[in-house]
């Protein structure tokens, strides 16, 4: 006959008293855990979404709408740098697709092309004063003998600021979510410009997407 001795037992029953004492929480409703007495645990276990259910959201960067505001503020960037003293006439400034053209006289091409490659044409990480310089560069710049210059945002331009727009994206989302008081939310970048949104216990989607769709933009 097996035998066990007490101490062995008293040490399973010990553990066991204990367990069900901090799961005790878990068997009242979250709105009854604030009136339980002092002693009592009230940190119950945070269900995740595949046992607890709630909303999955999945959401993607708009590059064609982010590349059309980087255009434009390109646009009066030029237009600032051309009308400099001694300010350089200048015609047909705008965007067109991904590039950005203006008419100077051909004998200004030198030095529109100067201011431009300074406030303009900066490398990708540089401040807005930064001059132009080795390494990849925000726009390739282009010229012809009639005075057109073209701006073209390149290939890494496109890529930090689709990185910058997914961080700066995920914190908005993080806050907004973190508003309705829901726990254990997970927002994470998915890929290079998708942001996924996970909410337990939130069984309306369309109540995340109007919290998320909130406008707060500043320039």
């Amino acid at each position: 006959m097996l035998r066990v001795s007490r101490w062995r037992v008293l040490l399973v029953v010990v553990v066991t008293a204990i367990g069900v004492w901090l799961s005790l929480p878990n068997f009242f409703p979250e709105a009854q855990r604030a009136s339980l007495p002092g002693f009592v645990p009230k940190n119950g276990v945070s269900l995740g979404l595949d046992l607890r259910g709630g909303s999955h959201l999945l959401m993607e960067v708009d590059m064609k709408s982010l590349q059309k505001e980087r255009l434009e503020a390109v646009a009066d960037d030029v237009r600032t740098a051309l009308r400099e003293k001694p300010t350089i006439g200048y015609s047909g400034l705008g965007a067109q697709g991904s590039i950005v053209r203006v008419k100077v006289d051909p004998a200004n091409i030198a030095e529109a092309t100067k201011r431009l490659s300074k406030s303009v044409v900066r490398p990708v990480n540089a401040g807005p004063n930064a001059a132009g310089g080795a390494g990849a560069m925000n726009y390739a710049m282009a010229s012809d003998p009639s005075g057109i210059i073209s701006l073209q945002m390149t290939k890494e331009m496109l890529a930090a600021e689709q990185l910058r727009a997914v961080q700066q994206s995920i914190e908005v989302v993080r806050k907004r979510i973190d508003a309705l008081g829901t726990k254990e939310t997970s927002v994470q970048r998915q890929g290079e410009g998708r942001i996924i949104v996970q909410v337990p216990g939130e069984g309306d989607p369309e109540r995340i997407k109007a919290l998320i769709g909130q406008t707060a933009k500043l320039t």
